[in-house]
């Protein structure tokens, strides 16, 4: 669990600053690349409260490599923690537990965001429509 830390701590100091502090993220555009910011003091401000996962010397970060990073390393970690999981519920075969799901509650847009080139497909229409069902059955299966 230590290895997966770092990375938890970044998310839940993303989550501190816009849910309990109250900050916005900037978007930017140049040259057709979207970056993005947390400013510290004001919009226009030359810092950010964005971890720098990214590990480079802008400030301002390109959106779509920093959700990358963060997407990859959180399927990453729930790989770890379903290995911990497993092993611990491997040592102790009589323990029981219920599985939870979080169902329509701020998904759509994320859905909306998965399925970034939405035409009028079947198969993207039914994955459209369905999405929220599949989590979760996926879930509860």
């Amino acid at each position: 669990m230590e290895y997966i830390q770092s990375d938890l701590d970044n998310i839940k100091k993303i989550r501190d600053s816009i849910i309990h502090k109250g900050k916005d993220i900037m978007l930017t555009r140049d040259s057709g690349i979207l970056y993005m910011s947390m400013n510290i003091k004001d919009l226009f401000s030359k810092d950010n409260l964005s971890p720098n996962i990214l590990e480079e010397e802008n400030l301002n970060y390109d959106v779509e490599k920093y959700l990358s990073k963060i997407i990859k390393t959180t399927f990453r970690n729930i790989e770890i923690l379903g290995d911990v999981i497993y092993s611990e519920l491997h040592q102790n075969e009589n323990y029981k537990w219920g599985l939870y799901a979080i169902s329509n509650y701020c998904i759509d847009e994320f859905n909306e965001f998965l399925i970034l080139k939405l035409n009028e497909s079947f198969s993207n229409r039914f994955l459209r429509e369905n999405l929220n069902r599949l989590f979760f059955f996926f879930l509860n299966d």
